[in-house]
């Protein structure tokens, strides 16, 4: 089958019968309707007395319908919730399924349409993500509300042609797997991807289908993803040839990275000092992609990480940790005349290019991407407010 015609098992809608759906809502407590119903009748008020003013179904439901309470209040979903949809092999996070943050050597079997649709092949994203199909245990795709479809190394590599993922609104939005159409051997279903957790050395955890929990043959309930460390899941992320080579913490940004001539209170940092941070050679980057969300920013010649004076960043509060990268306005060549000559922009990822080539992109409109005032000015608050710390 052609790959533009596969599906997601939610791509076609259920019809849901109204009386049912009355019944299964309200049905548990139908007294409740009865004082509702008797409260709003002309009679509540009368003639004679004063004027009672009509409650709002609203706050009659509120108070006469009981309270149900959260029957697994520390249900194992609770700890997978995540912002962003990251990939884990064997615990180690190596990426996040965001359109712009696919490896370039991925490629995309494109759905036909109105709107560009792009799916992705899973087994080729673990293959591109450092993963090695014949030694894998397992694959979990994690969803919401505690379901985790568990699929075996071998039943993923087998449908390396038709288990896809795809993006909620083509090319933007969040990933949902297109399930083949033939069928395929998994325990269950899921269409929202919240987290994949690949297990390639590691003993891969059991999924307690009824309790909607992982754990290790005990029935304890695991939180947040098995061998992964309690990290804090925000912050600029930093590809290398498409491989997930570290992102920003603010928490444990050295004082090594400051800008040359900076103090901590101004809180500037060097772009190529954070970059060597990780392990990588500026000198041999060869482009640099910018992406704020599902949008483009620009692309940067290679040679501007080692210019000097560098290029700055900061990092302000209440940012999510994302970098707010200080470019010139002469690295937009449709910007605007009555923009200022360095422009802040919120940075979500960087893609290095070393030995790939970066792919063709339509980039965003600079002005539409630009940072609020707040995080123009230059005062402490932009800075970690205490020493960093060199390692």
């Amino acid at each position: 089958m052609p790959a533009e015609h596969f599906g997601s098992h939610l791509d076609h809608s259920m019809p849901i019968s109204r009386k049912g759906m009355f019944s299964r809502v309200f049905s548990p407590n139908r007294s409740a309707l009865g004082l509702v119903f008797l409260a709003l009748l002309p009679s509540a008020c009368t003639p004679d007395g004063p004027v009672v003013r009509a409650r709002s179904m609203a706050a009659i439901l509120a108070e006469k319908l009981p309270i149900v309470p959260n029957k697994r209040p520390r249900q194992a979903s609770e700890g997978r919730r995540m912002k962003d949809a990251p990939v884990y092999i064997d615990g180690r996070r190596v990426g996040v399924l965001r359109p712009l943050e696919i490896p370039s050597v991925l490629k995309p079997r494109m759905r036909k349409g109105s709107v560009p649709a792009p799916r992705y092949s899973i087994a080729e994203y673990i293959e591109a993500t450092g993963g090695n199909l014949s030694k894998v245990r397992a694959v979990h795709l994690i969803g919401g509300r505690g379901r985790v479809a568990v699929l075996s190394g071998a039943e993923v590599n087998k449908h390396r042609e038709d288990l896809l993922f795809l993006f909620t609104s083509g090319t933007r939005g969040k990933p949902r797997i297109g399930w083949p159409p033939g069928g395929i051997v998994v325990n269950s279903s899921i269409d929202i991807v919240q987290a994949v957790a690949v297990y390639q050395d590691k003993e891969p955890p059991q999924f307690n289908d009824k309790k909607g929990i992982l754990h290790f043959g005990d029935n304890v309930p695991i939180e947040g993803i098995p061998y992964a460390p309690n990290e804090e899941l925000k912050g600029t992320r930093f590809y290398y040839d498409g491989s997930l080579k570290g992102w920003m913490k603010r928490k444990t940004l050295p004082n090594s990275v400051l800008l040359p001539g900076a103090d901590l209170a101004s809180g500037l940092f060097s772009f190529s000092a954070f970059i060597e941070q990780l392990g990588i050679d500026p000198r041999k980057v060869k482009a640099v992609e910018l992406v704020q969300d599902d949008d483009a920013v620009t692309r940067l010649d290679g040679r501007m990480l080692v210019q000097n004076p560098p290029l700055a960043f900061k990092l302000p509060r209440r940012n999510q940790g994302n970098l707010v990268l200080l470019l010139p306005k002469s690295t937009f060549p449709k910007a605007p005349d009555n923009l200022p000559e360095t422009l802040p922009v919120r940075v979500s990822a960087v893609q290095l290019f070393f030995s790939q080539p970066p792919p063709t992109r339509s980039y965003a409109n600079v002005a539409d991407l630009l940072e609020p005032a707040d995080a123009k000015s230059n005062n402490s608050g932009d800075g970690s407010g205490t020493d960093q710390g060199d390692p």
